[in-house]
């Protein structure tokens, strides 16, 4: 079936490449575009551009005179137009303000009409549901076919009036809505005080599977894994437990590393603690932690600043003992399926929508409290046997109900039942 889709919204290489690329090998004649790609590869790896037909940048485009005579002569009649206007005016009394809302949408509408119905796509696929994402969304013709996909943050760490407002107008004039799991789409509901019915669609993000095949590689190769150890520092036999997966303040790394130096002395002594901080960095926050890391004096801790090869994060996976999870809110993580798939546990907040792991059978260790670290932690660190399950048992969860072969199903079925 043939397809011409656009990705609109928040375009990151690591998601839409590992999500786009591995839907086309399981359906032929999908075409993907996409609007100012975000490359994330970071040095990493070369970011392959080619897989997407068109790269657009249509925030940067161009527009005459003309073009914004004619989209305003358009916009007046529209009802979304006038609805979101009187909506600007109730909210705001700043004069500034309403005409730079009157600008933008005047832009937007040019831009559409101009740039991007030319194309005559078949699917708009919007990512990150926030409303600066969706203002092509609110424009587009109303025969338009509409997805809208969350991510996490935006559903978790974006809760206010005018967000609100502007994401559930675009929702509702969406075919379909993805999220991740059953516990995200009740919390969207709840917040948005709106229920869409069959429009919601439950749809994994495609995972980076070389992050496996490398654990696949390295779990039984010691010499490799020592040699990770000292190239970073981490004496060759300790405990190793890393906390989050990036230097977002949400992953609250302070509070956690607070709690924990309550253990006892002889048992910190036994453990390196690990900060991955590669993404998401804040300087302001940075400089925060940093400092407070280097008053512990009782504590090993280890901050990862540079981005990892994925050799290297197959091998940080391999090597991590306890995954501490427990981040203000979070979606379905990548980062906790590899600790889980190199069969090693992970403590995580009972508020995260993780329930989808113990759906398919798989132990995640649950806590309501981030105190009650000062007695999990080390008890659990001591009898790490008796807690982890046959890995081959794991591995066949994991590849059977995360891996592209069955994630990117769901994505095809909502594609294909939009004609």
């Amino acid at each position: 079936m043939s397809k011409k889709i656009l990705s609109l919204g928040l375009s990151q290489s690591n998601f839409l490449l590992q999500l786009y690329k591995e839907i086309s090998k399981l359906e032929d004649g999908y075409s993907f575009s996409v609007d100012n790609l975000k490359d994330l590869s970071n040095g990493k790896n070369a970011l392959d551009k080619s897989f997407f037909k068109n790269h657009h940048d249509f925030s940067g485009s161009k527009l005459s005179f003309s073009d914004y005579l004619k989209s305003l002569i358009k916009i007046v009649w529209l009802g979304i137009f006038w609805k979101f206007l009187f909506f600007q005016i109730r909210s705001s009394r700043s004069k500034s303000k309403l005409i730079k809302f009157l600008k933008l949408q005047i832009r937007t509408k040019a831009i559409i009409d101009t740039y991007i119905l030319p194309y005559e796509y078949d699917i708009y696929h919007f990512h990150f549901c926030i409303d600066k994402n969706f203002w092509f969304l609110h424009y587009l013709p109303k025969k338009a076919n509409v997805v809208c996909s969350f991510w996490g943050s935006d559903l978790y760490r974006r809760d206010n009036c005018r967000n609100n407002y502007f994401v559930l107008e675009g929702l509702k004039r969406s075919n379909f809505i993805t999220i991740q799991t059953r516990e995200m789409a009740d919390f969207l509901e709840k917040k948005l005080n709106y229920r869409f019915g069959d429009k919601l669609k439950l749809a994994q993000f495609a995972i980076e599977k070389n992050i496996y095949f490398l654990i696949n590689k390295f779990q039984t190769n010691l010499k490799e894994l020592d040699s990770f150890k000292f190239f970073h520092n981490i004496p060759k036999d300790n405990k190793i437990v890393t906390i989050g997966y990036n230097a977002n303040k949400a992953f609250k790394h302070i509070e956690i590393l607070k709690i924990i130096s309550e253990i006892p002395k002889n048992e910190l002594q036994k453990i390196t603690f690990i900060l991955p901080l590669t993404y998401s960095r804040n300087s302001q926050y940075l400089e925060k932690l940093n400092s407070f890391v280097n008053e512990l004096k009782s504590m090993h801790v280890i901050m990862f600043n540079d981005f990892l090869k994925d050799e290297d994060i197959a091998k940080l996976r391999l090597i991590t003992d306890v995954q501490i999870q427990l981040p203000i809110s979070d979606a379905l993580s990548g980062t906790i399926t590899e600790v889980l798939y190199a069969n090693n546990m992970v403590i995580a907040g009972s508020w995260l929508p993780y329930e989808i792991y113990e759906k398919h059978g798989i132990e995640l260790i649950k806590i309501t409290n981030r105190k009650d670290l000062i007695k999990l932690l080390p008890n659990l660190l001591n009898t790490l046997d008796f807690f982890q399950e046959d890995n081959l048992v794991i591995k066949n969860k994991i590849s059977d109900y995360f891996f592209p072969n069955y994630t990117s199903k769901a994505w095809i079925k909502i594609y294909n039942s939009l004609s």
